[in-house]
């Protein structure tokens, strides 16, 4: 956990010093790039779409409703 996106900048911040503010911005590019590995890597599976979370409202179960009938399509 240790090396975990944020836990791992926070922790270099504490033991070694330095501005917190650097903390955070080298967390947020980290979680950038990160996000860009997944997507392409989610890329190299045609037949996987995305929920759109902020179509719910918030609402878990209509994201729930959502999830089960776009599996229940997709057979």
């Amino acid at each position: 956990a240790r090396g975990a996106i944020g836990y791992r900048h926070l922790l270099k911040h504490l033991e070694q010093g330095g501005a917190i503010r650097d903390a955070v911005a080298d967390a947020v590019r980290d979680t950038r790039v990160l996000v860009r590995r997944q997507e392409t890597w989610l890329r190299s599976f045609p037949d996987v779409g995305a929920l759109d979370a902020g179509a719910a409202d918030g609402n878990p179960a209509a994201l729930a409703e959502e999830a089960a009938r776009s599996f229940s399509a997709a057979g």
